[in-house]
């Protein structure tokens, strides 16, 4: 039971189970304190606001270390549980959770959700979700089932797998209307679902799923959450071309990120915010938001946060169009990337972003600019920390802008947001100018067709065939590019049996 403004007399007939309740939930503590405080709540005479505040409250204080305590122990129970299942083999992991009957606590689930939650490795995370789904299977915690759903589902997606993703949302959102599932999760719901329609291209839809989860997470006083959502619908936004909107939902996340607590997340809407001021030309706005950056730099002690900043303002002199400084501004990023060691995708991002701005600079830039910025890279594959998928991706985009014809700035474009999602997740697939709808296979070309292909993409032939993987990805992205037709070659294996 959940106060929603009942007569202050109902308060003191309340059951004790009910009290208890009351007691314990931090929703309702919250209520409790905006009736006291509300003029037009006025307590019967004979009850003192006062005491009755000290009393409850303090009852809610004593109540509160028990449950803390209790809570504290079920917590270290489950990262002990934790522990010992991820000592397991991954294929042993789920059918131990239905074998041993020390593994089935409700404390384990929590911190599932949570390691998952935080895994960059959207393997990882599946895996964890999979793992809490099994062991719900034997728990009856509803609210949970839906977090792990939601869970899995955002991993699929950041694999790629959109509609698979899709399926087990609604299959959620379905479980949520038959079972007493609260706000927090239903809110939860609503943002992953807002994710996969994002990626469905049903932008409608997930403006309108975001807004629900914005309006339940604010129910809540769930403010990280609250400016999060905002910022997902702000980036939406600005990227559907509605700067004015997009600046209304950022505004609106600034006052509840707390700076100390979370400056990542403040760092994320002020960058947000900067690009979007940069693009509706709102001068006296952005030097705020430029000067807020600035502030934020103390809490962000690591040489690299600095660079990130820095990296900020190249890209606010490239939304106003002041294109020499923003060049100048992210050469010096990109040189102080490679110094500091940043992540190699980070690194290659800002390699096809400098090459972007060049483009628009200088769309007859001279291929020198591309090739020194493909060979800036090249240590970093050498060594490894560029992996085959991001390296490939990148030396296709930038040989391509270097070609002077077809969509070179929709390739870099495609580019730079396929290294945003794929460094964790390598399989995912790339395509220049979006997914396709014209597919072509290769075998159904004629052999002209296929030198004329090949002579495009720099890519030579043994035995009709491109010679290795890279090479026929080079091929088939180049081909796409140019005509907007994809091509699908038969099975490696099978290529072999016919040479």
């Amino acid at each position: 039971m959940h106060l929603e403004g009942e007569p202050f007399a109902a308060l003191l007939a309340l059951p004790p189970g009910a009290l208890e309740h009351l007691l314990d939930c931090a929703r309702c503590r919250l209520r409790l304190r905006d009736l006291i405080d509300a003029a037009e709540m006025e307590p019967p005479a004979e009850v003192p606001t006062s005491a009755l505040s000290e009393t409850l409250l303090a009852g809610a204080a004593r109540l509160g270390e028990d449950r803390d305590r209790q809570h504290a122990q079920e917590v270290a129970r489950g990262v002990e549980l934790y522990t010992r299942l991820m000592a397991l083999e991954p294929e042993t992991r789920c059918e131990a959770l239905r074998e041993d009957p020390e593994l089935l606590s409700p404390g384990l689930v929590p911190v599932l959700l949570a390691h998952g939650k935080e895994a960059a490795d959207p393997g990882l995370a599946h895996h964890l979700g999979l793992l809490a789904l099994a062991l719900l299977e034997q728990l009856q915690m509803p609210e949970q089932s839906v977090l792990a759903s939601c869970l899995v589902a955002e991993a699929q997606r950041r694999r790629g797998e959109v509609e698979a993703a899709s399926e087990i949302l609604e299959s959620a959102a379905l479980e949520v209307e038959s079972e007493p599932v609260g706000s927090p999760v239903r809110a939860h719901l609503c943002r992953a679902l807002a994710a996969v329609r994002k990626d469905q291209g049903r932008t409608d839809e997930a403006l309108a799923l975001l807004a629900r989860a914005a309006a339940l997470f604010e129910e809540q006083r769930e403010f990280d959450e609250l400016a999060e959502v905002r910022l997902e619908e702000g980036l939406l936004l600005l990227a559907e071309l509605e700067p004015e909107s997009a600046f209304d939902a950022l505004r609106a996340a600034l006052p509840l990120v707390e700076e100390a607590a979370e400056p990542r997340l403040a760092l994320a809407v002020l960058h947000a915010l900067a690009l979007t001021c940069a693009e509706m030309g709102r001068s006296e706005a952005l030097a705020q938001i430029l000067e807020a950056l600035d502030s934020l730099r103390k809490l962000l002690p690591g040489r690299l946060d600095g660079v990130r900043i820095r990296w900020i303002r190249a890209q606010v002199e490239w939304r106003r169009g002041h294109l020499k400084p923003a060049i100048e501004r992210l050469q010096r990023v990109f040189a102080a990337l490679l110094d500091v060691g940043a992540p190699a995708a980070e690194t290659a991002a800002a390699a096809l972003e400098l090459a972007r701005m060049h483009l628009d600079r200088h769309p007859a830039a001279p291929p020198s600019t591309y090739q020194n910025l493909l060979a800036a890279l090249e240590p970093l594959a050498e060594e490894g920390k560029l992996g085959a998928a991001l390296r490939e991706v990148s030396s296709f985009a930038l040989g391509f802008a270097q070609k002077g014809k077809g969509l070179r700035a929709e390739v870099l474009d495609r580019a730079i947001r396929y290294l945003e999602k794929a460094q964790h997740n390598p399989g995912l697939p790339f395509h220049p100018l979006g997914e396709p709808e014209d597919v072509v296979s290769w075998r159904e070309l004629s052999e002209n067709a296929r030198r004329a292909i090949s002579r495009s993409a720099g890519v030579g032939l043994v035995r009709g065939e491109p010679g290795s993987p890279a090479g026929r990805n080079l091929l088939a992205w180049t081909h796409e590019a140019l005509t907007g037709v994809r091509i699908q070659f038969p099975d490696p294996g099978e290529a072999r049996r016919r040479g």
